[in-house]
């Protein structure tokens, strides 16, 4: 039987506090540790060892500005406004890396919280809503770190995330291996998850209206949403991807 989910500040799911990445003068660039930049954040979502730029560090910023795997990393400012608050999860990595002054970095309690569950809720539909309501639009699109912290995420306990987080990379890790498949054969290598993950949507009702809106979405889909994939059979395929109802 599934356990009951909760709400949360997302600041009480972390080992420490979120921290704003590494600004670095030119002149200490070009060597040193490895450094995630915003090209990262969106080509690599699930973020492994991948040939990186590198800058310079002090040791103490060695200490403060390192990434460990299962670190959450987001754009705390975009050109793009759906890009500000874009999340990326740190799966691997094989040597020292930092992260540049574009990127928050938030460090989930492994006790509290799965990492990977927090990635793919927040790249859900109600993930991204959430990360809406603290958008800011000035010059460019932004979130702080601070409103970051007090987002209240909804969660089961720790060995259901667990349990979705590892069906939902499974699939993307079968997904990026047909993706390869197909880019070597010349095809467009999409990704169901990429559906499944933020192509959810309420479906509509026969008078064409929403059935909740996004507040309602926020607190109802994302249990079935996520829930969904402990069970096939409680899904329902839609233009041959699948989407967990939300009832």
């Amino acid at each position: 039987m599934a356990g009951e989910w909760r709400s949360i500040a997302f600041g009480q799911l972390l080992a420490e506090p979120v921290r704003n990445g590494i600004y670095r003068e030119k002149q200490f660039h070009g060597r040193g540790a490895k450094i995630v930049n915003m090209g990262e954040i969106f080509a690599h979502p699930r973020l492994m060892a991948v040939p990186m730029k590198r800058v310079e560090l002090s040791d103490s910023e060695s200490d403060r500005f390192m990434l460990n795997k299962g670190d959450l990393l987001f754009a705390r400012r975009s050109l793009v406004a759906e890009g500000a608050g874009k999340c990326s999860v740190v799966l691997d990595i094989n040597e020292p890396t930092t992260f540049e002054s574009s990127i928050i970095r938030a460090r989930p309690d492994c006790t509290k919280a799965d990492s990977l569950f927090l990635y793919y809720f927040f790249n859900s539909a109600p993930g991204l809503h959430c990360l809406d309501t603290i958008r800011r639009q000035v010059a460019v699109a932004g979130i702080t770190g601070s409103d970051l912290a007090k987002l209240e995420v909804t969660l089961p306990p720790l060995p259901e995330q667990r349990a979705i987080a590892h069906i939902l990379g499974t699939l993307d890790d079968k997904i990026e291996l047909n993706r390869r498949d197909k880019r070597d054969a010349g095809g467009d290598g999409a990704g169901a998850v990429q559906v499944v993950v933020r192509g959810f949507r309420p479906r509509p009702r026969q008078d064409g209206g929403a059935r909740y809106g996004p507040a309602q979405a926020y607190r109802r889909s994302v249990p079935g949403f996520l829930r969904g994939f402990r069970d096939w059979g409680d899904s329902e395929g839609v233009g041959g991807h699948w989407f967990a109802r939300s009832n």
